[in-house]
């Protein structure tokens, strides 16, 4: 069966409720530049990677779960809240780009259980009005920190970081807001 889905691979395919299916032969993927996925599913075996009940999927790692790609066309959610756990296990990573470009999304609660998030992760959600990041919740030691991470997101007002944050002193914020003309309060 089919191992590996590369970057390009459905890019500008689609309609806008469509369900892509990974089949449990896929051992990598290497992007998801999908724009009209309205949910992901996951056969049943799968080693690599895990959809949740909303159509977001996840890649597993060891017992953790990394959020890969939350659905670009998923109906208008209010308040999503990112699962600490899906399953026996937690969500401990937000992947680069994971949820980006949505135009369907307006506020995003981060739990605690997640310890490490990648570059670019909101960028150009032009619906997502605010974050919420719960307390207890770490960046990693990921040198690329919050780059780019809200860059784009005109909507957005409001981003609230946890007294708790830890990350590493090497962190940088390069055009982390970026375009985010209506941001008030950090």
């Amino acid at each position: 069966g089919v191992q590996a889905i590369g970057s390009n691979a459905f890019n500008g395919t689609g309609s806008s409720s469509l369900v892509f299916r990974i089949p449990a032969s896929v051992t990598n993927i290497a992007g998801l530049n999908t724009p009209y996925v309205a949910r992901y599913e996951v056969a049943d075996g799968s080693t690599n990677y895990v959809a949740d009940d909303d159509g977001v999927l996840y890649q597993i790692t060891d017992s953790e779960l990394t959020l890969l790609k939350y659905p670009t066309r998923r109906e208008m959610v209010e308040k999503y809240t990112i699962p600490s756990a899906v399953g026996s296990r937690p969500v401990t990573a937000l992947g680069s780009a994971s949820l980006q470009g949505l135009q369907n999304l307006q506020n995003v609660v981060v739990p605690a259980s997640v310890q490490s998030m990648s570059s670019g992760v909101f960028m150009s959600s032009t619906s997502l009005e605010s974050v919420v990041f719960k307390d207890g919740m770490s960046f990693g030691s990921n040198s690329n920190g919050l780059n780019g991470t809200f860059s784009g997101c005109t909507a957005l007002t409001s981003v609230t970081f946890p007294s708790s944050m830890t990350g590493s002193p090497s962190y940088t914020m390069n055009s982390t807001f970026y375009n985010c003309h209506a941001l008030r309060e950090v």
